[in-house]
This record gives C-alpha cells, sequence and structure tokens, in this order.
C-alpha cells in the first residue's frame, strides 16, 4: 500500500537544517516525493500517517555492531570462550534476536564488524530472503588477523588447543590476502582487519603496537580493492596506522590514540573514523566500575584520558566520523545504540550533526546505497519519533518515543 507521511519536523539525513510541515510519499519500497505540505497533496489511495506534531528520520545506521553478543557483561558470546561453548545453531539464533532489537531501536541497517561461523551473512540473508523481519546487514564474514592477535579464536588457549572453525588468521601477504577472498567468496560485504593490539602491552601502559607488518597491510588491502570492497581496521594509533593509512586504508575503528598529523592525513584522503565512544562512554555512568584485570583497567584509564580530546579534534578538523556503537561489548547493548549519538555530542557536536552521523554520514562512509537520507529515490527507511532530538539527542534513547518504524516501505512498528 501506498503511504503519504505527514510530519511536523523533518531531519533528511544531509545535515540541512529541519524541514516544518512536511510530506513524504512512498510506493513500495521508495520514498517518490518529498517536501512541504502546501506544495505535495495526498494522492488518492494513499494511507495517511498523521504525525504532524512529531519528528521524521531516516532510519538510523550503527556502524559498527557484533551482532553475535547480546552486550550484557554477563554474555559469554563475545569472549574467546564463546568459541567453544556456543554452537555454530545458538549464535546464528542470537545473532538474529541482537540485530531485531537494533531495528526495533529504529535502526533499520547495521554494518557487523567480524562474526563467528559466517552467522553475520547467514542472517543477513534470511533477513533479505524475507524469512525474518530485521535490519539491513553490511557483513564482513571473519575478521583478518595474525596468530594471537586481537581476533584469532585461539588467543588465551592453551598451545594444545586447537579450534576447527573459520578463522580468517594469517602471517604473510600471500595469507593476507587468502583470507580476505575467504571473505569475499563466502558474500562479505567489506573487510574488517586488525592493524594494531593493546593486549601484549597494556602492562606498559601504552596503547598499542602493530599487529600485522606493513606488506600484509598492503595484501590484504590491495586484494579487497580489486573486488570493490572497502577495508576498515580495530586500530588504536602508533606506527600501524600509519602503514595502514599509507597502504589505502578506508577507515580506522576505534582509534583512540590518533595524532594531528594522522587526522591531516584521513582527512586529505577521505578515511573515515568509528571511534565507538560507547565503549567507553557507557561505563561512565556506572558508579565504581572497575576491570577484574588491573593492567586492563589502567589501559582504560589512559584511553579515557585521550579519547574525547581526539574525537573533538578530529570533528574539529573535519575527518568524517561515523556512529558507531561496538554492540557486544560490556555495556554497549543492542537496542540501546542511540548512545553514540550522546558521546558525540560530548566531544563538541551537535545534535543535527550527531543524528547526520548516524543517518546519510554513515551511508556515504560506509558506501551503502540508497539508505540514510529522506529524499526522492532512496529505500524508504523511515522513524517517527514523538519528541525533538535537536532539542536532546538522548530522547532517542527513549523507545517509548517511537511511534513508526518503516524499513523499504515495509511497516515494521506503528504506534499511530
Amino acid at each position: 500500500m501506498p503511504y503519504a507521511v505527514k510530519a511536523g519536523q523533518l531531519i533528511d539525513g544531509s545535515g540541512s537544517e529541519p524541514l516544518r510541515n512536511a510530506v513524504v510519499l512512498v510506493e513500495d519500497d521508495r520514498i517518490t516525493a518529498v517536501g512541504p505540505a502546501e506544495k505535495i497533496a495526498v494522492p488518492e489511495g494513499f494511507e495517511l500517517i498523521d504525525a504532524s506534531s512529531m519528528t521524521l528520520t531516516p532510519g538510523l545506521i550503527d556502524a559498527h555492531v557484533h551482532l553475535r553478543g547480546s552486550g550484557r557483561p554477563d554474555d559469554i558470546e563475545g569472549t574467546a570462550l564463546g568459541s567453544v561453548t556456543v554452537s555454530p545453531a545458538r549464535m546464528t539464533y542470537d545473532t538474529l534476536k541482537n540485530a531485531q532489537s537494533d531495528l526495533m531501536a529504529g535502526f533499520t541497517t547495521v554494518r557487523d564488524c567480524g562474526s563467528n561461523f559466517y552467522a553475520d551473512t547467514a542472517v543477513r540473508d534470511a533477513i533479505d530472503r524475507g524469512d525474518f523481519i530485521g535490519p539491513r546487514i553490511w557483513n564482513c564474514g571473519c575478521g583478518v588477523t595474525a596468530t594471537r592477535g586481537h581476533m584469532d579464536r585461539e588467543k588465551g588457549f592453551a598451545d594444545f588447543v586447537h579450534l576447527d572453525i573459520p578463522n580468517a588468521e594469517c602471517d604473510t601477504p600471500a595469507e593476507a590476502r587468502k583470507v580476505v577472498m575467504e571473505n569475499i567468496n563466502r558474500g562479505a560485504k567489506f573487510i574488517k582487519m586488525n592493524i594494531t593490539i593493546s593486549e601484549n602491552v597494556r602492562r606498559y601502559v601504552w596503547g598499542c603496537a602493530p599487529e600485522m607488518t606493513k606488506e600484509m597491510m598492503e595484501a590484504a588491502i590491495q586484494q579487497a580493492h580489486w573486488y570493490g570492497r572497502k577495508v576498515t581496521a580495530h586500530s588504536h594509533g602508533g606506527v600501524g596506522v600509519d602503514w595502514a593509512l599509507e597502504a589505502g586504508i578506508d577507515g580506522l575503528e576505534h582509534a583512540y590514540f590518533l595524532t594531528e598529523e594522522q587526522l591531516a592525513f584521513m582527512k586529505e584522503h577521505h578515511v573515515t573514523f568509528t571511534p565507538t565512544l560507547s565503549v567507553m562512554g557507557n561505563t561512565m555512568n556506572i558508579e565504581g566500575y572497575k576491570e577484574n584485570d588491573p593492567d586492563l583497567q589502567k589501559w582504560y584509564e589512559l584511553v579515557h584520558s585521550r579519547v574525547w580530546d581526539t574525537v573533538a579534534l578530529a570533528h574539529k578538523m573535519g575527518v568524517h566520523i561515523l556512529a558507531g556503537t561496538d554492540a557486544l561489548m560490556p555495556y554497549c547493548l543492542h537496542g540501546n545504540n542511540a548512545t553514540e549519538m550522546q558521546w558525540l555530542v560530548r566531544c563538541g557536536f551537535t545534535p543535527l550533526e550527531a543524528l547526520t552521523a548516524a543517518t546519510g554520514g554513515n551511508a556515504d562512509g560506509l558506501g551503502i546505497p540508497d539508505v540514510g537520507y529522506i529524499k526522492e529515490g532512496k529505500l524508504a527507511d523511515l522513524v517517527v519519533w514523538d519528541c525533538d532530538p535537536l532539542e536532546d539527542i538522548t530522547y532517542l534513547q527513549d523507545h517509548g518515543n517511537i511511534r513508526l518504524i518503516m524499513k523499504g516501505g515495509e511497516t515494521v512498528l506503528r504506534r499511530l
């Protein structure tokens, strides 16, 4: 059925000032017209959705999630232990459940930055077939990692323990090319790799060390680019980031210790920055929160002392910053993805800039077509909010404010 959505305030995802008293026409899965109510008549046969006292935004996008784990601190699916105690069937089920939690929070698209057993791909395909409701999933499969690197599933196990599971592990340029192709052949939309590691240097209260050689980074990035895939990287800073930038990386995740010189290079070469501020910010509100590992606790304190200024400087310099939570990390819950916009505002974003980062800014930076905007010809991903998020961005964290969620013209939730 075609729809006409009448909104008191329309925020289109481009960063432009809101349009008041707007009408959006939806036919099939697309937006066919957008404009002021006085210029767009509701055609005969269109069902009117009256949100004339509310705010209409594009469907939100979370640029960094891991759908396999919920984000509850007692959930082991995001840990190495989960690799040997959680079956592929259970992990696929939980991937779907967490994806649906994101959708019901208004996030119609998510980028999964590392899965197990290619559960992200299976769930993506099931949603795309229409077997289940869920957000669009931009998937990478397994994270490309070095032996005992950040995403090596055997890291932390005894030497005699070996896992017969998919694991994009590599230690040479040739192996890096091979695991990239393994992910691409299994349906990856982008490649995630791990270029720096903090685990081995935390006791020295330092940020990171390279996980891979420069030659490995160059090989993986070149292979991915040959096949039209963007590459982003788990990273913190230091020479490993320098090597990745020189090799043509498309994006950096976390990257708490970036320098002004590195940020300037990113600005010039259009490298995106997803700081995943929710990892740090969400624990700030927990009184007395501390990690059990004292070295990890000291490292987190170091990150806290740097991350907010790093992101503020990147924003001031005009680096393309994406909104991604790293949902799966403790207290980064699926369904609570809107926290990232709160922390971007802490770093100097206006509420409109933060909302733009989570809509059109994410769509552009990730290269995901047809989403992120309320514009003619785009997919009809729409969310109606009974609040003004430009007054207080934290209003988006209250699911009670959601009155309509539409994904590709299909009504997922309606309270109007």
